[in-house]
């Protein structure tokens, strides 16, 4: 009989100690919070660069202890010259050298400004040979994907055979291929606003492709676009898309803060927001060398505006959060 008990005893702590270890498992994965940058749009006079801007960017980057940042286009100005554009792209990853040496990924995408190089693409991997190389043909490490912890990223360039628009049928089987119980946030960016703020020539070209390209990020439950082109910053949100017959906010995010010359904007979205869709401003803010951070705590995303301040400081302008799967 004490056999029998020893045995018992013995079959029920193994069990208990699967279940835990299977519950740490999970838990270190789903539950450990981590955060990225997000900021674009750099150009200057600094071969090619805003050193000034970008430079004290990069170190503030550097302290931040963030797993990666995502640079959403114009890094530099453009040249027609393939020999300046490489020149150009080398200052780039030369100030964001502070960033580079502390481990932190790095990736961007090519904004219009880089495109003015038609030969770019070669230029461009040879720059960034690191960059994933799972993009569509031609594209390959200008638009890509990856997966970080529990989240797939999506860089999408917007110029290869396709101006203004993305590669939505590789951007589907992206989304398609995701495993969304280990990867339940999905995070897109890409140069264009997909919403016009300032800039006309930017996704509303095409209103149907532009909303075919949202609804395809709701559905896989994506909640944020980020993006630069203008350049400011502009939390926007977008009301009026479905997903499983439920209304959905969907934010659209432009951080074009790196250095270019800061626009300014008059208050009112001036493209087309499709049938059914509002738009609805949630923050703006004109200062260089500012940037967002997302923090990813399990299924919770918080979205912090971090503004540069004229002496040099930084603090947090905006906040907001939202929480996957949707609780509606």
């Amino acid at each position: 009989m004490s056999r029998t008990i020893h045995s018992s005893v013995l079959r029920t702590a193994i069990g208990i100690l699967l279940v835990l270890s299977v519950f740490c498992a999970f838990s270190a994965q789903a539950g450990e919070p981590w955060k990225f940058i997000v900021c674009g749009d750099s150009r200057g006079k600094d071969n090619g660069v805003n050193a000034e801007i970008l430079g004290p960017l990069a170190e503030q980057i550097a302290k931040s202890g963030v797993d990666f940042i995502l640079f959403p286009g114009d890094l530099m100005t453009g040249s027609l010259l393939h020999s300046t554009s490489k020149k150009y792209l080398d200052q780039w990853r030369t100030t964001m050298a502070p960033v580079y040496k502390t481990g932190i990924k790095v990736y961007p995408i090519a904004g219009n400004h880089e495109w003015i190089d038609y030969n770019l693409p070669e230029a461009w991997r040879q720059e960034f040979p690191e960059l994933p190389d799972n993009g569509p043909k031609g594209e390959e490490k200008m638009t890509y994907s990856f997966t970080h912890k529990n989240a797939l990223v999506v860089g999408l360039d917007q110029y290869f055979n396709h101006r203004h628009e993305v590669d939505q049928k590789w951007l589907d089987k992206q989304l398609a291929a995701r495993d969304a119980q280990t990867q339940p946030h999905v995070f897109v960016f890409g140069h264009e606003p997909a919403y016009a703020a300032l800039h006309a020539d930017c996704m509303d070209n095409d209103e149907q492709a532009r909303d075919a390209f949202i609804q395809s990020l709701v559905d896989a439950g994506a909640r944020l676009y980020f993006c630069g082109h203008d350049h400011f910053y502009n939390h926007a949100e977008i009301r009026g898309f479905l997903r499983n017959n439920q209304p959905v906010v969907f934010h659209q995010l432009i951080v074009g803060t790196a250095g270019a010359p800061i626009y300014h904007w008059k208050g009112q979205y001036g493209g087309k927001n499709g049938p059914g869709k509002t738009l609805a401003k949630m923050g703006h803010d004109e200062h260089a060398g500012s940037y967002c951070q997302v923090d990813v705590d399990d299924l919770t995303v918080t979205i912090k505006y971090v503004k540069r301040q004229d002496n040099g400081d930084y603090s947090v302008d905006e906040t907001f959060s939202y929480t996957v799967p949707d609780s509606k």
